[in-house]
């Protein structure tokens, strides 16, 4: 199992990969997203009991929400696609800041 601070890094990484790519009108691989969700979901099961979330992952995590809906209208054809993407994306990050209680 990966330690919380690893998830994190390797989160950072393939968001900034994702990110990089959708500035330069470049799609990302659907198994890039797949990593990703893979990967958030595993570190949302480590801290679902904190009542804290990472100042720096909620900074990337805006960043690439923003990233993926602004490439929505500039996709054409993969726009439903990205949507999609997009729609995971927040509802896997939503999960990651609720509080349970």
């Amino acid at each position: 199992m990966k330690s919380i601070e690893n998830l994190e890094s390797i989160i950072m990484d393939i968001s900034s990969n994702i990110f990089c790519g959708l500035r330069g009108h470049i799609f990302p691989a659907e198994k890039d997203f797949e990593d990703l969700f893979r990967f958030m979901k595993e570190l949302n099961g480590l801290t679902r009991s904190q009542d804290f979330a990472s100042k720096e992952l909620a900074g990337v995590y805006f960043d690439l929400s923003t990233a993926i809906y602004s490439a929505v209208d500039t996709s054409g054809e993969k726009a439903d696609w990205l949507m999609n993407m997009f729609d995971k994306f927040c509802d896997i990050a939503r999960d990651y800041f609720s509080v349970e209680g």
